[in-house]
């Protein structure tokens, strides 16, 4: 959202050339990610998804479940236990990930469940 609520309702629109003050139309999220990911990737950013879409396609749209630190692994781990439990052996593939925000280069690190 570039800093604006509700997806920068009444702002314009980003593209690659205009990044910043902006939201992104829906239909944009690779070039968001790729901008993001060259023009501000130290920097902090959300996504609204919209959440009928989110609901209607789990557990496929769950990449990974991620701890933040290692006093998050804990409760990482149980979340990922959890989410198992309930979708069963089809989601026994999804990782449970540390991730660090220092290491740019190799910043997810697979954890043991």
């Amino acid at each position: 959202t570039q800093g604006k609520r509700n997806g920068g309702c009444g702002q314009r629109w980003c593209s690659r050339s205009w990044w910043w003050g902006c939201a992104w139309p829906p239909d944009q999220l690779q070039p968001m990610l790729e901008t993001q990911r060259v023009q501000n990737s130290a920097g902090y950013n959300e996504v609204v998804v919209d959440s009928a879409f989110w609901h209607s396609h789990l557990p496929e749209v769950i990449e990974a479940v991620v701890a933040y630190d290692a006093g998050q692994a804990d409760t990482a781990r149980q979340v990922h236990r959890d989410f198992v439990r309930f979708y069963g052996g089809a989601v026994a593939h999804v990782p449970l990930v540390l991730f660090d925000v220092r290491n740019s280069e190799h910043p997810f690190t697979e954890l043991v469940r």
